[in-house]
Formats: structure tokens, C-alpha cells, sequence
């Protein structure tokens, strides 16, 4: 279980998308960390000087944040799957696992019970070493079954 993190905890340094995995680079983690502050400045800024003062006219055009999000990451590019070569390996390592189980007269039965996979076959995908992603609304279904999350 180490390999696994809560994404809804700030554990590390990073940040990671939910959908996609990714991690975000300097710019995107300020940009997404101060989000909240920015809108709130450009808020009181408005309120300010529309509302209040009336020194803009209200209904001029307000200036857009150009924020920086996981959506405008450059993402990395995709392997292509290295089936073959995983079936290899995990043929190789259980033709092992066999040899020893002879010598050291271990049942097959106890030696299956291990993965032959860095990653279980239900959790990963088709390259055999990532973890596959889902869309973020079956986990907000999920969620919500279990009575997480306040609707």
C-alpha cells in the first residue's frame, strides 16, 4: 500500500490530478493553491470599485484570469503497450517460481497465490504497469453511497 496515496490529502509536495494522474509543475501547483485568493481579491476589487465607489461602469467588461490548470498541461506522451514483453517476463518468473516450488516442495496451489504483475490485472492498464483512471463522477457516485459527501 505505500505506492498509493489519498487524493484528497496534501501528503506530499505535489499535486496530483485525480482524473489523469498527473503531476502538476511549479506554475500550475501556485496557480491552483492561490485560485481562491485571487477570485476573492478580484471580488472585493469589483464590489470596490463598481458597486461602492462606481467608478467603472457596471456592466463593463471584467479582466480574466489567466490561470494555469491540469487542462492546459502539456501532457506526457503515451508508451505504446509493452505487452509482449510483460508476458515474457511474467512467463519467465513464474517458469522460477515453478523450479523452486519443485525443489523446496511447495504446492502450486500456495505459489499462485502471488501476483506475477507490479500491479493487479483488475486495477491496471492494457501497459501492465499503470494504474487505470476512471472519470471522476463514478467516484462521486461511489462517494455519495457511502454518505461522504453532503448533497
Amino acid at each position: 500500500m505505500k505506492h498509493y496515496r489519498n487524493p484528497f490529502t496534501r501528503d506530499g509536495e505535489e499535486l496530483v490530478s485525480v482524473s489523469s494522474g498527473m503531476v502538476a509543475d511549479e506554475a500550475t501547483k501556485k496557480d491552483l493553491l492561490t485560485a481562491y485568493d485571487i477570485g476573492e481579491a478580484n471580488f472585493l476589487s469589483f464590489v470596490e470599485s463598481r458597486i461602492d465607489k462606481k467608478e467603472v461602469d457596471f456592466f463593463a467588461p471584467i479582466k480574466v484570469n489567466k490561470l494555469r490548470t491540469f487542462a492546459g498541461a502539456k501532457r506526457p506522451e503515451r508508451k505504446k503497450p509493452e505487452a509482449l514483453q510483460h508476458v515474457e517476463a511474467d512467463r519467465s518468473l513464474f517458469a522460477k517460481l515453478a523450479v523452486v516450488a519443485k525443489e523446496r516442495d511447495i504446492s502450486m496451489k500456495e505459489i499462485l497465490c502471488y501476483l506475477l504483475s507490479p500491479v493487479p490485472g483488475c486495477m491496471a492498464s492494457a501497459d501492465y504497469g499503470s494504474i487505470a483512471k476512471t472519470r471522476k463522477a463514478q467516484l462521486l457516485a461511489y462517494l455519495e453511497c457511502l454518505s461522504l459527501v453532503v448533497k
